[in-house]
């Protein structure tokens, strides 16, 4: 609900262990997908010249996954759903060169958020913006923690040209500047190299600064 115009007082519950659960992550943000049944005909994939399909629907594990070696650039993004100032988060396992697009406009124009793991030597994380096929760095950050095959929480925020990510509730990026060139397009897993998996993409309002609450 949007409370910016009509403020409310909402109560957390808590300590009741055989309460039925009511969540659903549909009814709860802007777009939600946990990979619980094969949603891939609503996704496209697109590569460079030279590459080959690499994303599947893996059934035994409720998720989205990738393997490749040819060092292309993969995407595979949301047929109708867009972002432009939201909250994207993705349960993501990344070897090497994994991550997400978003403001994608087309193969060759996006901005990119790339996870690598500790033994490709690159930075843990990078941002960067693809325009007319030439991929430029923008920031990276090298103080994370990422061993391959292990699963982790990514948030990425953006708000205007503003970005902010957030790694396994930490903020590990704050306010990086992406330049004016996408405010919006379409969104979802990609990769260069290596094996990846996502699950739990959800996608939510934001705002910065986000707001608060009081005392609990």
């Amino acid at each position: 609900d949007d409370l910016s115009n009509n403020p409310a007082t909402i109560y957390i519950y808590y300590g009741k262990g055989d309460a039925a659960t009511t969540s659903n992550g549909a009814n709860t943000f802007l777009f939600f997908d946990d990979f619980s049944i094969n949603t891939l005909s609503n996704y496209t994939e697109t590569y460079d010249s030279g590459g080959a399909a690499c994303f599947s629907y893996d059934s035994a594990n409720k998720s989205v996954g990738a393997s490749t070696t040819d060092g292309k650039q993969h995407h595979l993004t949301h047929n109708t759903s867009t972002v432009d100032n939201n909250k994207i988060g993705v349960l993501i396992i990344s070897g090497k060169d994994g991550g997400v697009t978003f403001r994608f406009q087309d193969q060759n124009n996006s901005y990119v958020l790339v996870v690598g793991d500790n033994s490709s030597g690159l930075p843990i994380i990078g941002v960067f913006k693809r325009v007319a096929g030439i991929l430029t760095e923008i920031y990276n950050i090298t103080s994370i923690s990422n061993d391959a095959g292990t699963a982790h929480q990514l948030h990425i925020g953006f708000y205007g040209q503003y970005l902010s990510v957030w790694w396994d509730g930490s903020k590990v990026l704050n306010n990086v500047d992406l330049g004016s060139d996408y405010s919006s397009g379409k969104f979802g897993p990609r990769l260069t190299y290596g094996t990846c998996y996502h699950d739990d993409l959800r996608v939510g309002k934001y705002v910065d600064p986000e707001p608060g609450h009081g005392s609990w």
